[in-house]
């Protein structure tokens, strides 16, 4: 299992929307309702559990899938939290889900296939699966895996998707009704300086600030002025279901 760099605990505290654009495109992806079990697949700290969580007003079983010590320790105590592989989690019985959601952790599995697989498995039918993670040679495959890599403790080497990879994988799984688009979903922050410290948390790097700011302008279009800080992120968003035969 390839852990993530572990992120700065503060990063996502003290700037909770920045990624509200990447995580609205996956939640959007699927209807919330009260009552739910989720399975959060590499769920980090929790953020996608904490939303959904949130938006249904606390009637939501989430259980969270993550094997790093560090980040599971984060997970509040009102989610199911499990210290098992993104690759397997047999903890979670078979069609017991409603609903599967994994934010940028498919590339971290030893075994992307079987993941998918496991996803399946735990589904209801009719139960959805819902992901999003980056594209082979894009901006983000490139940052993370030279620049995090290089200024990391942890370094970072990910194994990307491409729409045709990842439509493949959920067919072969069983879903039907696959569904793969790329998005435009940029981070968002008050100004270039929020931008700065958050990608120095986020990405746990161990570089001077003039090192990180040049390294930010060399990989992604960033946009700032007097009203706030851009910074262009692109995924690709992914939607299958069980069929309900």
């Amino acid at each position: 299992m390839r852990l993530p760099t572990t992120s700065a605990p503060w990063a996502m505290q003290d700037y909770p929307q920045a990624r509200q654009r990447e995580l609205n495109g996956l939640l959007d992806l699927v209807e919330l309702k009260k009552g739910m079990v989720v399975v959060d697949v590499q769920a980090a700290g929790g953020y996608v559990s904490d939303a959904i969580h949130a938006r249904l007003d606390g009637a939501v079983r989430c259980v969270c899938i993550e094997p790093s010590d560090a980040l599971r320790a984060r997970i509040s105590p009102r989610h199911t939290v499990l210290a098992e592989p993104v690759h397997a989690f047999p903890s979670v019985p078979a069609q017991s889900a409603d609903l599967v959601v994994g934010l940028a952790g498919l590339h971290h599995s030893d075994d992307m296939r079987a993941t998918v697989k496991e996803c399946y498995r735990v589904l209801k039918p009719g139960g959805h699966f819902v992901l999003c993670d980056v594209e082979i040679g894009s901006a983000e495959a490139r940052w993370l895996d030279e620049f995090v890599n290089e200024h990391s403790s942890a370094g970072h080497q990910g194994s990307f998707i491409t729409v045709d990879l990842l439509d493949g994988l959920l067919g072969d799984a069983g879903f039907g009704g696959a569904n793969v688009s790329r998005k435009s979903v940029p981070w968002a922050f008050a100004s270039e300086d929020d931008a700065v410290r958050f990608f120095l948390g986020l990405f746990g790097l161990q570089c001077d600030l003039s090192t990180l700011r040049a390294g930010m302008y060399d990989y992604f279009n960033i946009s700032a002025d007097a009203l706030g800080c851009s910074v262009d992120w692109n995924l690709l968003y992914a939607r299958g279901t069980r069929p309900l035969n």
